[in-house]
């Protein structure tokens, strides 16, 4: 009544009872192991303690007939709410421990992904540096393909100056047929060795083999056979480019149709504008376009065209005036003019 606090220890069960459902008045209890006959040191609070009294008897040896005398004292509901308490500890201590389980289970499983997902980013990484490689090799050799084509250019053009017979025009054929070989080369492709088109629907195909002259099905020029590989794939010498092809897209060109075999070649002047615009590409695409529309302004007859590469952190624009500098139609270039765009657009002359 005056709420005075007091710990009373005690082995009579109506007061643990009593603590149970009293307000104010709460059970606690020291563990105690009943096997090795010592306590446990841990404090279990609003779980009342059972009475080991007589098991400590039983187990330190007193005799077993003044046991049984002594529980015969117990009355039903003592025994019955000490067998409860005992149930009820031996299930709280099954549910401790499958906690514990449980804990050392999600432990376990949060290690064993966090090292999955460590895996799995070095695979990503991996995979980013093979992708990295292989679309360098590939823009390496389409580069090493257009350094040898500018250079065969070149020749013609000296050859030409010194008025020596040769046709500018089947180096220009030669340097589109090229433009075709390096798309199929593109690094965004690395994983394709074999350059795919349609296969050529024939019911009399001939068989092919090593020196035949063919033509490649989506491709205007002729090429000739350096290798079978295999019974699907060949590798055909187009001009200065080496290419693997699926025998399936190729035929043999046959000696009467040779006589009369010829590269077209047509001036687009009306559909061609006199700028293109690069802004957003990345080099490798942006290059590659700017080649191609050199190419056809060269073909329509162009003094001069802008190529238009925006301003940002300039990079675009120095990665196009070092390409231009090797570039066979190139006579000049240089950054546009106060009305011409600045710094964001280059003017180039063609020869």
């Amino acid at each position: 009544e005056k709420r005075t606090f007091a710990m009373i220890s005690t082995h009579y069960s109506e007061l643990k009872k009593y603590a149970l459902v009293t307000k104010g008045v709460s059970n606690a209890s020291m563990a105690f192991d009943i096997k090795t006959l010592r306590p446990t040191y841990q404090l279990a609070i609003g779980l009342p303690g059972e009475s080991n009294a007589l098991k400590i008897a039983e187990r330190i040896g007193l005799d077993e007939h003044v046991i049984r005398r002594a529980e015969d004292y117990l009355d039903d509901k003592g025994k019955s709410f000490e067998d409860t308490l005992r149930t009820l500890k031996e299930k709280l201590h099954a549910a401790e421990q499958s906690e514990l389980r449980a804990r050392q289970m999600h432990s376990e499983a949060k290690e064993q992904l966090e090292k999955a997902q460590q895996y799995e980013n070095r695979l990503l990484d991996k995979r980013a540096q093979i992708l990295d490689k292989a679309r360098k090799e590939a823009y390496d050799i389409v580069q090493d393909a257009k350094k040898d084509i500018a250079d065969m250019m070149h020749t013609l053009h000296k050859l030409k100056a010194e008025s020596v017979e040769a046709d500018i025009k089947e180096a220009e054929a030669v340097r589109r047929e090229y433009r075709a070989l390096s798309d199929r080369l593109a690094p965004q492709m690395p994983d394709k060795p074999v350059l795919e088109v349609q296969p050529i629907q024939s019911q009399d195909r001939v068989e092919l083999k090593k020196g035949d002259k063919v033509t490649i099905q989506g491709i205007s020029m002729p090429g000739v056979i350096e290798r079978i590989l295999d019974d699907k794939v060949a590798e055909v010498a187009v001009g200065a480019i080496r290419a693997k092809f699926l025998l399936s897209s190729l035929s043999k060109i046959m000696p009467t149709e040779e006589k009369t075999s010829q590269i077209s070649f047509k001036r687009s002047v009306n559909s061609l504008p006199f700028s293109i615009d690069v802004r957003g590409m990345d080099a490798i695409d942006a290059l590659s376009a700017i080649d191609q529309y050199l190419d056809q302004a060269a073909v329509a007859g162009y003094d001069s065209v802008m190529i238009i590469h925006g301003k940002g952190e300039g990079i675009l624009r120095k990665e196009t005036a070092a390409f231009l500098k090797t570039h066979p139609h190139v006579k000049n270039h240089r950054i546009g003019g106060y009305n011409e765009g600045g710094s964001g657009a280059t003017i180039v002359e063609i020869q």
